[in-house]
């Protein structure tokens, strides 16, 4: 299973500081590629599912362990995987992969109920074999894992499936102190499409902050130091952070927001926008 999650702020932010006009720190824009709609869109669109997924696990989980499962084959069951389903809502399985990685031993499964933040629990004993392509999200999130390695602390785990049959696999610092959200340190994998390999390994970003945002903040602020535009992490940070709040993102040559349903705007850093 994903590493310990805190129920009631299940979320990932950064510490972060007051602002109330743009960030005061950007390189000048001359030379390089200004960012497309859509590229913007499809950062909004995976920080989406990223809260989305989210929320899936947290309530999934909590609706297993309501059940107080044998903590035997809890343990076991060591992978979680959660699927968008074609309506629009999400199923989590509770499983293991084989070490061969060609079955997917399911041992619950919590389905959609009316409400989207319930999910009813199904039992599988003996646990469900899953030989398909159903496997290859378990597939992807272990391959990815080898890589990522053991950290000291808990991290959750994302898998998103691509249009073309691929997979992003995410590392996210789970929340461990109910008075801090924690930001950072967050990586993001490109699975093959049979989840049998890494295709492109990206750190969104490299530092770890673990800061509350105050109550009466505006927004919330800081840079990216990996690339030049916003990172997935950081749409779901926006959505996942309660109260919702805007996030200020500064690049080496832009300015980014982030507002509080997710999408981006962006101005060429403003200490050179003149030019």
């Amino acid at each position: 299973m994903d590493a310990p999650r805190c129920p009631m702020l299940l979320r990932a932010s950064i510490g972060s500081v007051l602002v109330a006009c743009g960030l005061p720190f950007s390189a000048a824009a001359q030379g390089t590629t200004v960012p497309s709609d859509s590229l913007l869109a499809g950062i909004t669109a995976r920080g989406r599912l990223l809260a989305a997924y989210d929320q899936a696990a947290w309530h999934a989980t909590d609706a297993l362990l309501a059940l107080r499962p044998d903590s035997a084959v809890v343990r076991a069951a060591n992978t979680m995987i959660a699927t968008l389903q074609p309506d629009g809502r999400w199923t989590v399985r509770f499983g293991r992969l084989t070490p061969a990685s060609d079955t997917f031993y399911v041992a619950y499964e919590a389905l959609p109920t009316a409400r989207p933040d319930s999910f009813a629990i199904q039992p599988h004993a003996p646990p469900l074999p899953l030989v398909g392509p159903e496997r290859l999200p378990a597939t992807a999130l272990q391959v990815a894992l080898r890589d990522f390695g053991a950290h000291q602390r808990p991290y959750n785990s994302y898998v998103l499936p691509r249009a073309d049959g691929t997979f992003w696999v995410y590392f996210m610092p789970a929340q461990t102190d109910p008075a801090a959200l924690p930001h950072g340190a967050d990586i993001r994998y490109l699975m093959a499409a049979d989840a049998s390999r890494i295709v492109d390994k990206h750190p969104m970003h490299r530092t770890l902050l673990n800061l509350a945002l105050p109550e009466n903040a505006v927004s919330g602020l800081h840079t990216v130091v990996v690339d030049d535009v916003p990172q997935d992490s950081d749409v779901f940070l926006v959505l996942a952070r309660h109260p919702r709040r805007p996030e200020m993102i500064g690049t080496e040559h832009y300015d980014y927001a982030i507002a509080i349903d997710g999408s981006i705007t962006w101005r060429v850093g403003e200490r050179h926008s003149h030019r």
